[in-house]
């Protein structure tokens, strides 16, 4: 299945946010549009309504789909998404150096 405008749309990707189905979505062709709306929207916090006016922490959403892909048993895809996150430069985006960056960042 290819992932086009037509068959994904951003309501799609925030209902699975705001449904913790992260994890599912990731063994879809789905998981490329998931990150790239969650690195559009970082700080969003899935679940919460635009119009209230709580903040939220820097990289709330990021940081949600991380810890479920990581509690999922996911790692790889959760040290992908927090090396995008990260900025890392996509020649040092290995899966040793992205497994290593989110162990240092969960032990936070």
């Amino acid at each position: 299945m290819k992932v086009t405008d037509e068959t994904c749309d951003e309501e799609l990707l925030e209902l699975s946010l705001e449904w913790n189905l992260s994890p599912e979505v990731a063994q879809t062709p789905f998981l490329s549009s998931l990150f790239d709306y969650v690195l559009a929207n970082p700080d969003r916090d899935p679940g919460r309504k635009e119009d209230q006016s709580v903040e939220t922490q820097a990289g709330a959403c990021v940081k949600k789909v991380v810890s479920q892909l990581q509690n999922a048993g996911l790692a790889s895809e959760a040290a992908t998404l927090m090396a995008r996150y990260q900025r890392v430069h996509p020649a040092l985006r290995t899966l040793d150096t992205a497994l290593g960056a989110l162990s240092r960042w969960l032990r936070r």
